[in-house]
């Protein structure tokens, strides 16, 4: 089991050399899509990515709340649309491990529905890790079917809401 691990980080390893030879590491385009460079850790860098968001989710919540969750989900939506293109543009590859900012916009869609305790922001953490990383129906569909940097963003999008549904599902019945 380990040495399958060890295989996979090094497959992708030289994955993201080849890649990253294609792309100007000094762009914002780069450092926005690559969630300031935690796209780029191995192994599990969906869940690097989502763990990097998390200033941003706690710093939003405390300061504006749920309003100021959706706008940032708004705006690292758009900026992450963006953002994957010219990634997308410069390397020819689809919805590349190394974009992560599509978490960062999901992650701040499940947290609009925590209590703001430290077991809730786990909680929209662990939710939305599992609904990205098991991509029930209809985010496998989206994820499946619909190309470009919409393609990369929206099954996070969704990944998101049902995060927050499930929590916000908890919350209305206990």
């Amino acid at each position: 089991m380990i040495e399958k691990i060890k295989v996979k980080t090094a497959a992708a390893k030289e994955t993201r050399q080849r890649i990253l030879q294609k792309v100007n590491t000094k762009a914002p385009y780069f450092w926005l899509s690559t969630w300031f460079g935690s796209g780029l850790i191995v192994p599990a860098s969906g869940t690097w990515g989502t763990l990097f968001s998390m200033p941003l989710v706690i710093a939003l919540y405390i300061f504006g709340g749920v309003y100021a969750l959706l706008i940032g989900a708004a705006l690292t939506f758009a900026i992450g649309w963006w953002a994957a293109h010219q990634f997308e543009q410069k390397t020819k590859e689809h919805d590349c491990s190394m974009i992560v900012i599509d978490e960062t916009a999901g992650m701040l869609i499940a947290a609009t529905t925590i209590s703001g305790t430290p077991l809730s922001f786990l909680a929209a953490f662990l939710l939305f890790r599992l609904f990205d990383a098991a991509k029930p129906w209809p985010i496998k569909w989206l994820d499946k079917h619909v190309s470009g940097a919409f393609g990369v963003m929206i099954d996070d999008i969704l990944a998101g809401i049902f995060a927050a549904a499930v929590l916000w599902g908890y919350y209305a019945y206990v």
